[in-house]
């Protein structure tokens, strides 16, 4: 599971922000927070981590994850939780 206690969440311009919500920015562009260092200090951002997105039956939709390639850290959204089921859709992760 994916760490998220004392996760920075900021927009591309640095300002903090609510990780469950979308935020408009200046340029009218939409937007989701990210985070701004993995749970072991390193900094995430272009070319420092790995995006991704898991199907989960438990929040009715998906985490997203970022992936630090320094360390491996990960930090989601959602925070999974032991309620999650991350099978994949054709059921490969089960096997």
């Amino acid at each position: 599971m994916g760490a998220t206690d004392g996760v920075r969440w900021v927009l591309a311009d640095g300002t903090v922000a609510d990780p469950g919500k979308l935020w408009q920015t200046s340029g009218g562009r939409w937007e989701q927070p990210a985070p701004d260092a993995c749970p072991a200090g390193h900094p995430l951002g272009p070319k420092k981590a790995i995006v991704g997105q898991q199907a989960c039956l438990a929040v009715g939709g998906t985490h997203l994850s970022w992936t630090c390639l320094e360390c491996g850290g990960t930090v989601m959204w959602p925070p999974a939780t032991r309620r999650c089921d991350h099978t994949a859709f054709d059921g490969r992760a089960a096997r």
